[in-house]
């Protein structure tokens, strides 16, 4: 009896026990896995803490993490993870230096023009690259700079009609819209929106609403000319081209001719280009004319002067002085940089041994971060951080890729590995082919066919220029009491005014102000004066053709 009351009294202080524990403390240590499933931590946690919603705070990530350095990662440039979530910069390269996939700053490696590849394109080294024109037939789209039909141009940028213009500037035609109408800024077909005088901005004037119809703007009073240009009344003020191209208003209401506007290739980086320089596109040359007025030509780019002139080294950036920076501005003892005025700073080169630090700009001991049998460290000249070193060669069918410094199979067609349509070409494994022939009347060059430019196509008539394949064009000289300027033939003196002509005349190279009309006459768009059809009494307050090609509005009654 007594036996059992003892086993009895066990089992009771055991389940009230367990009731304690269960009853008592909502803490327990979570043996698997806690309410949101993450492994153990072995720490104790709060059940109800376990089900709240997730708020993804950066300390749910780095919790407990010890985040790593760049050196501690071997990382000398760009962007790595530390390990915890987080992203840290290691700096950048100086000089032409770039950093490569184990972010160290390596000498950078000129890229090749890819199969297709045309106009100018980056070199990957900071610099452009010329990878010439494309073939016969094809046209270089712009944005990509890969050589495509038509068609593909105009459904790549979704053109259905108009024109675009591929990266070396020419016209693609797109095709036209059943309805005529097609949008000039989007080159989509649809339906047209007609414009008003008032989205015009024109005050003045017979404009066109853009959808084919016209717009009669208003009258200008006696003694005032509607500019066809901005379209606003104003005082007759002739005035030059004055490096304006194209048809633009002489500021009387008439139109004069400053020859044919330049090609894309005079406009650069948001800039214009000025004088006789080299296309961007395909290096033929292009005569991009003089500069607007209040702008020189420095270097073939249009500026703005600095008055006064910049003095003491500083120099002229977008019509303000600049002072360039100097090393110790720096804080530097190497590389190349900036200097802050769209120059650069040489800082000096390291001896052997060291290296220009990216962060520090300080030269360094040099520890070398890569050995032949890496990867891309295969075969030939690779470079280990600190000097060039020679790896094996390679064998049977394959070749030393230079870019990558792996063993590659040998290219089944050396012309098409080489980008070339025309003439030889040799493999990387000594295989020879022909490329084939140019049709028509073109040149082979460098590997590309080349339509050679006549002078006619320049618009020269006289000097000596590159046809655009490499090979000298004689254009002709000029006759006597000519001298050739800018390709062109030159008066060498005022010979453009005849006797009694009035407003500008055009010899060619220049516009000469010819002289004014007597009181009571204007001058006419072909350089004669004229006499103005004056109101009589009944025509008050009613606009009338002045009988010199322009009208007149008369007071009112």
């Amino acid at each position: 009896m007594p036996q059992h009351s003892t086993f009895s009294s066990s089992l009771l202080l055991a389940f009230l026990l367990v009731v304690c524990l269960v009853g008592c403390n909502s803490e327990i240590k979570v043996q698997d896995k806690d309410p949101k499933g993450l492994p153990d931590t072995g720490e104790q946690v709060d059940v109800d803490d376990g089900l709240k919603e997730d708020t993804g705070t950066d300390d749910d990530v780095v919790s407990g993490c010890v985040a790593k350095t760049c050196s501690e990662l071997g990382a000398r440039c760009g962007a790595v993870s530390d390990g915890c979530g987080r992203t840290i910069s290691c700096g950048s390269c100086v000089g032409s230096q770039q950093c490569d996939e184990n972010k160290v700053c390596v000498p950078c490696t000129v890229r090749e023009c890819g199969a297709e590849q045309c106009g100018e394109v980056p070199n990957g080294c900071g610099a452009m690259m010329e990878c010439g024109r494309c073939a016969f037939g094809r046209l270089c789209e712009a944005g990509t700079n890969v050589c495509v039909n038509s068609q593909e141009a105009c459904a790549n940028k979704g053109a259905e009609c108009g024109t675009i213009l591929d990266a070396c500037g020419t016209a693609i035609t797109c095709g036209a819209c059943e309805s005529g109408v097609c949008n000039g800024q989007t080159n989509r077909c649809g339906t047209c929106v007609a414009s008003t005088c008032e989205t015009l901005s024109a005050f003045c004037g017979t404009q066109g609403d853009r959808c084919g119809g016209t717009l009669e703007c208003g009258h200008c009073a006696v003694g005032e000319f509607c500019d066809p240009i901005n379209k606003r009344c104003g005082e007759c003020s002739p005035r030059a081209c004055d490096g304006r191209c194209g048809s633009v208003s002489n500021g009387c209401g008439q139109l004069i001719n400053c020859g044919a506007c330049p090609s894309a290739a005079c406009v650069v980086d948001g800039g214009t280009r000025c004088g006789v320089v080299a296309s961007v596109c395909d290096q033929n040359v292009v005569n991009c004319g003089h500069c607007r007025s209040g702008q020189v030509c420095e270097n073939g780019l249009c500026a703005v002067p600095c008055e006064p002139a910049c003095e003491g080294g500083a120099r002229c950036v977008g019509g303000e002085c600049c002072n360039p920076q100097s090393c110790s501005e720096l804080n530097a003892s190497c590389g190349d940089l900036d200097d802050g005025c769209g120059g650069v700073t040489s800082c000096g080169e390291c001896d052997t041994g060291l290296v220009c630090d990216p962060g520090t700009l300080e030269c360094v001991i040099c520890e070398p971060f890569r050995s032949c049998g890496d990867p891309g460290a295969q075969c030939g000249s690779v470079y280990d951080g600190c000097n060039y070193i020679q790896c094996d060669e390679c064998e049977g069918q394959t070749y030393c890729n230079p870019n990558t410094n792996q063993c590659d199979g040998c290219p089944a067609s050396p012309c098409a590995h080489a980008n070339r349509t025309c003439g030889t070409a040799v493999g990387p494994c000594s295989q020879i082919e022909e490329c084939g022939d140019c049709p028509d009347q073109g040149v082979c060059r460098n590997g590309r066919c080349c339509a050679p430019k006549t002078c006619n196509d320049y618009g020269f008539v006289c000097d000596l220029v590159n046809d655009g394949c490499g090979n000298q064009l004689d254009c002709g000289t000029c006759d006597e009491g000519f001298t050739c300027s800018s390709f062109q033939c030159c008066p060498d003196s005022d010979q453009a005014c005849s006797p009694g002509q009035c407003g500008l005349a055009f010899d060619g190279c220049q516009y000469y102000e010819c002289g004014t009309c007597p009181p009571g006459q204007v001058c006419q768009s072909s350089g004669t004066c004229c006499v103005q059809t004056s109101c009589e009494s009944f025509q008050c307050g009613m606009t009338i053709a002045d009988g010199c090609g322009s009208s007149i509005n008369c007071p009112a009654c």
